[in-house]
């Protein structure tokens, strides 16, 4: 190793470095081995490996034969380093024969650090090793953990061990959901143990009153896969006081359900709102419309993301959007029933970003009514000339093979877009930037355009063209975050 860096010089370098540069320098001499396989073994450790850079680690950092993969691990190199584990994701499908069961328990036996653990298909791994739970709750700096496809059965025996988590993520198995009826598991008994250190709450196919007797003083994310109706908002936030994002991901009603959502927003709407049972730190809130109506939130939620569903639409109340206050916002709606995002566009002056997925099911063919629905998105334009509005991002959707099989107007859109942009920034002042995406079956396209003075008129100008919507503008993208690490 060269004199001129210290020690302490070269573990603060290889501390920022990547896995695969990492890998790089630990091939130059023994000492750089020696320097960079703590900081190696780190870094998430997956298995079996996905990756030519996965299997490179393996083989480096001599876990694996390096001559064929997948391999039997070497459980004596393993006793050695396993220590230094920090955040081990295990994809059950994909363990080989020559992995079980004894390789993997004794991952999991020795890394005694493990801060994260993260398994896919857990269901599967607790039948091949039904030690997994007691092995999972010997982990005592265990603070992240991920199941993936789990079972009641799994979840019940790991309601024996004491855990400190602060990160907990837990999605059943689907096809268990109606056979093993999940939320009859005790969950409160689970959580309580570790409900004063929990942080994010992630649990799908559970019925929150299952978990509703229990507060979670510390916790900023919750996510509720299936939401039901009669939730209290005053006890949700007594529930969870330092709340910052609530993702709620589907809430289904019946016909007959119909009159308990109206009756459950009446009796939230009569609720006190004082200062103390308020949130004070909500940031994000992604959820149905249907929950947000039936919940009747009053807070100040910076990003808002919700969908109009068309069996509810006559139920839009614009003071869903004055209760809230967001400064962002992500609507999914349908192309028929635009009316109630009119309301609402009109109702929120305050919003500075706002991005629409339109769901084009009326647009598929020549037949269709295209120019009334082409009307009510002018409609929509026009509603936000008096809006603050900066940032606009627009998706039409359509499950189509072929962009030149839609209807001859929304083809038009896409071939005009500049043309389209250009009509937006005429009819809203304050707009700065446009994205317009377009999605249909084997294809996604996003155009950026942003606004620039040209001889005294506002003129909107091509960035770039992009096949697939960028990270940037993650918060507008059509499908939902998991949280699983937030």
């Amino acid at each position: 190793m060269p004199a001129k860096l210290k020690h302490d010089e070269w573990n603060t370098i290889i501390a920022f470095l990547s896995q695969s540069d990492v890998l790089n320098i630990m091939d130059a001499s023994p000492a750089l081995y020696e320097r960079g396989l703590p900081v190696l073994l780190r870094s998430p450790i997956i298995v079996p490996p996905e990756s030519v850079t996965m299997k490179r680690v393996l083989q480096v950092s001599g876990l694996v034969a390096p001559d064929v993969l997948p391999a039997d691990l070497d459980i004596s190199r393993l006793m050695s380093v396993g220590h230094l584990f920090r955040d081990l994701r295990i994809r059950a499908m994909g363990i080989p024969a020559q992995w079980r069961p004894p390789p993997v328990c004794k991952l999991l036996h020795v890394a005694t650090g493990l801060h994260s653990l993260d398994i896919r298909d857990s269901a599967y791994a607790y039948r091949l090793f039904p030690e997994l739970p007691r092995l999972i709750g010997g982990l005592i700096k265990l603070t992240r953990l991920a199941l993936s496809e789990a079972n009641k059965s799994l979840c019940q025996e790991l309601m024996r061990y004491p855990l400190s988590l602060t990160h907990l993520y837990i999605s059943f198995n689907s096809r268990d959901v109606f056979g093993d009826q999940p939320w009859k598991c005790d969950f409160a008994s689970m959580l309580n143990r570790c409900s004063a250190t929990l942080e994010s709450i992630h649990l799908s196919h559970v019925k929150f009153s299952s978990i509703a007797e229990l507060v979670f003083p510390r916790a900023h994310t919750l996510g509720i896969q299936y939401f039901e109706i009669g939730v209290r908002r005053n006890t949700l936030v007594h529930q969870l006081p330092r709340l910052s994002t609530l993702y709620i991901g589907e809430l289904f009603l019946s016909a007959e359900e119909r009159t308990t959502l109206i009756q459950w927003h009446a009796i939230n709407s009569l609720e006190p709102s004082q200062p103390q049972i308020q949130w004070s730190h909500l940031e994000r809130v992604s959820a149905p419309y249907t929950a947000i109506y039936g919940l009747h939130l009053r807070c100040t939620a910076h990003f808002l993301r919700f969908d109009v569903a068309l069996q509810h639409a006559d139920l839009a109340d614009p003071q869903v959007l004055v209760n809230c206050q967001p400064q962002s916002i992500s609507v999914r709606v349908w192309d028929n029933h635009l009316e109630p995002l009119q309301v609402f566009l009109s109702r929120a002056p305050q919003l500075t970003h706002i991005g629409v997925h339109l769901l084009c099911h009326s647009l598929f063919n020549i037949y269709s009514n295209a120019e009334e629905v082409l009307h009510c998105i002018d409609s929509c334009i026009q509603a936000l000339r008096s809006s603050s509005c900066t940032h606009l991002f627009v998706n039409l959707a359509c499950d189509t093979e072929y962009v030149e099989d839609l209807h001859p107007l929304l083809f038009g859109y896409w071939q005009h877009r500049c043309m389209f942009a250009q009509q937006l920034v005429d009819a809203i002042p304050s707009i700065q930037s446009i994205h317009l995406a377009t999605y249909y079956t084997g294809a996604n396209k996003v155009w950026l355009g942003e606004v620039v003075n040209l001889s005294g008129r506002r003129t909107v100008q091509q960035v770039e063209e992009l096949p697939a919507v960028p990270e940037h503008l993650s918060a507008f993208r059509e499908e939902e975050d998991t949280y699983r690490w937030t």
